[in-house]
């Protein structure tokens, strides 16, 4: 017993030292020319930390306490937005290696001699002879020499419906990974066991393009022009004050302030809040990649909340049904291929998620090449049907609908999408997981399962929710904290706190200790904002409980109001403390 509590003590810190080198080398990465090109909230961010990193080491022989304080803030907060990054990064990658069964820890039932031996299934060698029954997976890829089973093989083909494998014949072939749902059969190895579907799951998640949230696009021009303006602003205001240029006393003054400038950019403007939406999308990413729903981009989880239209095939809605008959299957071996080919149109529309897909907001549209296509669609209740299947009426439809507005979502197999990829807004990919259609990176893989369109879906609703709520309450943090930022920015500037209180007493009006002493304040709160933000944000991604419902039904303006009066309490209260403990 001791040797097995200490052994699971050594994994377990083997673990956590993993943990921290992936964390590690994610931060590190965080700051890499790429990563920090395309986010220009982080750009911001690093630019702001590094000039005053360097005015402080510049300004060494008459460098403040307070200046290094805040330049240590200011790191902390480039490093919170980096590290909740390669947190949620960390999550999604421990996710995709659950997903990904350790082949050494796999095993396989060899036949010697008619006994059975247990071995790693990476022992195994062509002829081998394996033994496989209901609700085992099939160790290697082989020929069926004894027996029938209906066998699962989405993990291997993408597709939904179990097929029937027997001895003898054409149908006599049988793959690695894929699952005996009922049956028992005597397998004869061909080739060793190999990596299938699992494996280019678990890569697709290191290769989800980043992308801007769309309110963070939204945020990045007018961020930009604050910046650039409070920039200017700070540069020109001594010269309108008539102070001396040209000297060194000039020069190292204006090197002192920097630090405190910088910290009162990065606290009255959203960047921050631009970078929780970044993370809340890597967190919605990361609840689908636990359901087994693997996105190409993060943009696609935002525009999957988007979609209006649903364009999918007959044997997409029929495969609805095979993988909700795959339970009865199990128990039924003496299973034909008429059973499972989703001829039973009845018990097609009976599992097809209709009264769903009606409370999300969505219209289906149906392409038949059947008789009965008129009759099905209307039975699912499509608002159309195309009959034929033809490409060139998809993308009519396609067309028509995005002209007038719509976003529109293509389902369907590789093959099916791609005529349709370039002009559909989103592609659901059911029998995909790791590639995606040529011209559109926004598609979602299904990994086989259609039915998961209706997860992706919610989530990328949840997920707009939650930015537009996250937008809202930036709004009036900003708006806050920029007029608590102008008592300490024209103290700043102008060098000295009695004559800005005298001239202009309104700026003081919450009776705050000094300028620097709202600094530091407007510091604290940026740094325990984003974190307490962050995790709400997280919990109502992945929450379905009724408070996270709640949360999501305020309505905006009080969240603007919240986001007003939080950093004016916070501030006041976080002052009293730094007064008290005679931090400043």
């Amino acid at each position: 017993m001791y040797s097995n509590s200490t052994s699971r003590s050594t994994r377990s810190a083997e673990s956590l030292r993993a943990d921290l080198r992936r964390i590690a080398g994610e931060c590190l990465s965080g700051l890499g020319p790429g990563k920090v090109r395309d986010n220009p909230v982080r750009l911001m961010l690093l630019i702001g930390a590094i000039v005053s990193t360097v005015s402080v080491i510049f300004s060494a022989k008459h460098v403040t306490g307070f200046n290094v304080t805040v330049t240590l803030l200011i790191c902390l907060i480039l490093m919170e937005t980096i590290v909740a990054h390669a947190l949620v990064k960390l999550h999604i990658g421990v996710l995709a290696n659950e997903m990904a069964p350790d082949s050494n820890e796999s095993r396989a039932r060899k036949l010697v001699n008619g006994a059975e031996h247990l071995v790693p299934a990476d022992a195994l060698r062509d002829g081998d002879l394996v033994l496989c029954e209901t609700g085992e997976v099939v160790p290697a890829d082989g020929v069926i020499l004894q027996g029938t089973a209906i066998i699962d093989e989405s993990a291997m083909t993408g597709q939904s419906p179990p097929v029937l494998r027997e001895s003898g014949g054409e149908r006599n072939e049988v793959f690695g990974k894929t699952t005996v749902l009922g049956g028992r059969i005597i397998v004869s190895v061909t080739a060793k066991e190999r990596k299938v579907v699992i494996d280019p799951v678990a890569s697709a998640v290191e290769r989800i393009k980043y992308q801007m949230a769309s309110d963070e696009r939204e945020m990045a021009v007018p961020l930009w022009l604050l910046v650039v303006g409070f920039s200017v602003a700070f540069v020109a205001l001594p010269f309108l004050t008539g102070d001396r240029i040209n000297s060194a006393e000039y020069f190292m003054k204006a090197l002192m302030k920097t630090p405190a400038v910088i910290s009162i950019l990065v606290c009255a403007l959203p960047l921050t809040a631009a970078e929780l939406l970044n993370t809340a999308a890597l967190s919605a990413v990361s609840r689908l990649v636990r359901k087994k729903i693997i996105p190409a981009s993060m943009n696609a989880v935002e525009i999957s909340g988007l979609v209006d239209v649903l364009l999918l095939d007959e044997k997409e809605v029929i495969a609805f049904n095979r993988q909700s008959a795959k339970g009865s299957v199990m128990s039924n071996v003496a299973v034909s291929d008429d059973d499972c080919d989703g001829s039973d149109y009845q018990s097609a529309v009976r599992s097809f998620p209709s009264e769903k897909i009606h409370e999300l907001g969505l219209r289906t549209v149906l392409s038949a090449d059947s008789d009965r296509g008129e009759e099905f669609a209307a039975a699912i209740g499509a608002v159309s049907c195309l009959s034929g299947g033809r490409p060139e009426n998809k993308l009519a439809t396609i067309q028509s609908e995005r002209s007038s507005g719509a976003i529109v979502a293509v389902v369907g197999d590789h093959d099916d999408i791609a005529p349709l990829a370039r002009e559909a807004n989103l592609c659901f990919i059911v029998d995909g997981g790791a590639e995606v259609p040529d011209g559109n990176p926004n598609s979602i893989g299904l990994n086989g399962r259609p039915n998961r369109l209706i997860n992706a879906i919610e989530t990328g609703r949840r997920l707009n929710e939650v930015q537009k709520r996250l937008t809202h309450f930036a709004v009036g943090v900003t708006a806050s904290m920029s007029l608590l930022a102008l008592f300490p920015l024209i103290s700043t500037i102008y060098g000295g706190r009695r004559e800005v209180v005298e001239t202009i007493p309104w700026l003081n009006v919450l009776g705050l200790f000094s300028p620097h002493s709202v600094i530091l304040d407007m510091s604290i709160f940026t740094v325990i904002s984003f974190v307490s933000v962050a995790a709400i944000a997280a919990r109502s991604l992945y929450a379905s409980g009724i408070r996270s419902r709640l949360l999501l039904k305020v309505g905006p303006s009080l969240f603007v109001t919240a986001g007003f009066v939080a950093p004016i309490v916070a501030v006041k209260l976080i002052d009293l403390t730094v007064v008290a403990l005679r931090f400043i």
